[in-house]
């Protein structure tokens, strides 16, 4: 009777929040539905719709409990804004990923906790509730995988259909499931602070603030030897600060909910601990800078290291509103150097690339920035299959760049490694132009093709630097994988 009673209130609560959040509850039907038809009408589009659902799934949330009244229209129709995201090709991944994190901020910044310790506490709610619905979608898809893989083991069906069974698990328990999940367990509003203090007393008092007061000392260590040898920073020591200040702040914020502070002293002195270690970061993104001009992860990494600076001169300031002061100029400062013509991530990248000089020992030359791109058709007359190629690696047909070298998978399958400078000989040779020859746009589409006996591989664009003598290949963007 128990089991029954506490089935038959799982399937009432479930009822419920399907009520109560029709919208969101809409949404999750649709993500099922896109992540099915990818076996058959599968492609870039629905890729993009499904990698940009979680976005409007908050935006929504973010709607169903900021807008009355009239205004609930906008509740209504926001499963509308998947549409746009149709026709989107997002080609940089820092891009998308600060817009993911910034949509995650406005969630919580939507709860309009002020208060440091209020804002910190919507923070921590909202990656534990993040941690449970991926773990029991993860959890689900697992006895899913067990049950019906037993089944057709045992019974004989199903054979030589395990991407479906794979794929239509993974749809009903992260496309379907994980919203619901997430609006089972969002308890930002009714959960006790109490809560949080035996793990996050463990977690903070002997584990992360030991580990951060080793960190603190290595890295004073480290500023006092480039001060004694009287030597510039390495180039990477930026992302070991922002690493380390976040974290620093973040258990600034959560001393309020401990009860034994033990590392009081240590958190109450954090902005004057921060300032060197940040002063030596914007030394070494200056060095970086100057040496080798503005990329998309240089200008994103100024906007980290910008907002944890001004994070740490805001507690010099009586204020109580620090973090969500923050918040809300990360948001706006994102969505700024992201979307906006002009001071986008990409134009300030091209703006400096295009107008930067290397220096030889007695000359200079200029270097040319040149993005190959073109809109001609390709002819794909004798070729049978065709598989469009994304960074994303769970996508399985995907491309990474390491150590200047292009690695392209399909159906996870590696089926072409070339190192850059080979690769841009390769296609150099093939169109006919020399290292003295300027490119002609005529050559572009050839440039983007590279062909083998049986596939040809089709390339969205290709950024070249050129200098009196010489090109170099910087960036590849892979779209398309052909097969005969």
């Amino acid at each position: 009777m128990k089991e029954r009673n506490k089935i038959r209130q799982f399937i009432q609560g479930l009822r419920q929040i399907i009520v109560q959040n029709p919208v969101e509850a809409c949404l999750a039907c649709i993500f099922f539905i896109l992540w099915c038809s990818l076996e058959n009408y599968g492609g870039q589009f629905i890729q993009t719709l499904l990698r940009y659902s979680p976005m409007v799934f908050l935006v929504a949330c973010i709607l169903h409990h900021k807008t009355s009244g009239r205004l609930q229209i906008l509740y209504y129709i926001s499963p509308l804004l998947l549409i746009p995201f149709y026709w989107v090709n997002e080609s940089i991944l820092l891009r998308y990923l600060f817009t993911f994190g910034a949509i995650q901020l406005l969630y919580i910044l939507s709860f309009n906790r002020k208060k440091d310790s209020d804002f910190i506490y919507s923070f921590l709610s909202y990656i534990k509730l993040i941690a449970i619905t991926v773990f029991l979608s993860s959890v689900t898809w697992s006895v899913l995988l067990l049950i019906t893989f037993s089944i057709r083991y045992i019974f004989d069906i199903w054979q030589g259909s395990s991407e479906q069974i794979i794929q239509y698990t993974q749809a009903f328990s992260y496309g379907l499931l994980a919203p619901l999940f997430f609006l089972q367990f969002n308890s930002m509003k009714e959960e006790s602070k109490e809560a949080f203090n035996t793990f996050l007393s463990f977690l903070a008092n002997f584990i992360l603030s030991p580990s951060l007061l080793i960190y603190s000392v290595i890295l004073y260590l480290y500023i006092f030897k480039i001060i004694l040898t009287f030597n510039l920073p390495k180039g990477q020591i930026a992302y070991l600060v922002t690493g380390f200040v976040s974290l620093l702040f973040l258990l600034k914020g959560c001393q309020s909910f401990l009860r034994q502070r033990y590392y009081d002293w240590f958190y109450r002195h954090a902005s004057l601990l921060s300032i060197p270690t940040l002063i030596l970061c914007w030394i070494g993104i200056y060095y970086r800078i100057s040496q080798y001009g503005f990329t998309v992860p240089r200008v994103y990494l100024i906007v980290v290291v910008l907002l944890l600076t001004l994070l740490s001169l805001s507690f010099f300031t009586k204020k109580v509103s620090h973090y969500y002061i923050i918040a809300w100029t990360a948001v706006v400062i994102t969505v700024g150097i992201s979307y906006i013509p002009g001071i986008s991530v990409q134009d300030i990248e091209t703006s400096s690339q295009e107008g930067r000089d290397h220096s030889g020992n007695d000359s200079s030359s200029k270097i040319q920035f040149i993005s190959i791109e073109s809109n001609e058709p390709v002819d794909i007359a004798s070729y049978h299959k065709a598989y469009f190629i994304n960074p994303y690696r769970n996508e399985g047909n995907y491309f990474q760049t390491i150590h200047d070298s292009l690695f392209i998978y399909i159906e996870n399958k590696l089926v072409l490694k070339e190192g850059y400078s080979q690769l841009l000989n390769i296609q150099l040779t093939k169109a006919g132009i020399d290292s003295s020859d300027s490119i002609p746009e005529e050559k572009y589409a050839c440039m983007l093709e590279y062909t083998t006996d049986s596939t040809k591989f089709v390339f969205e664009r290709l950024h070249i630097q050129r200098t009196d003598t010489t090109f170099q290949l910087t960036d590849v963007l892979p779209k398309c994988y052909l097969m005969k």
